[in-house]
């Protein structure tokens, strides 16, 4: 998310207006986190970006941060 605000530097404070924005509309469940790492990876490294994931996510319960960390991951792409 970060990659797609006004140009910011980390921790990218715009992103989390975002992030909240669509938990609310569409609900934890369809969100993961990581998908866009690969482009994200130009402007933050990976730790950066899950520290910062998680200080945006702080707020929420922990089954909403689980399901946005990983579980919604396994959902969709199984284990492995």
């Amino acid at each position: 998310l970060p990659y797609y605000v006004e140009p910011e530097p980390y921790p990218f404070s715009t992103a989390e207006k975002y992030l909240h924005a669509a938990i609310d509309r569409i609900g934890p469940a369809k969100i993961m986190f990581g998908t866009d790492t690969p482009s994200l990876l130009r402007i933050a490294s990976y730790r950066q970006l899950i520290d910062v994931f998680k200080c945006h996510i702080a707020a929420l319960s922990a089954t909403e941060k689980a399901m946005l960390l990983g579980r919604n991951a396994v959902g969709v792409y199984g284990k492995t």
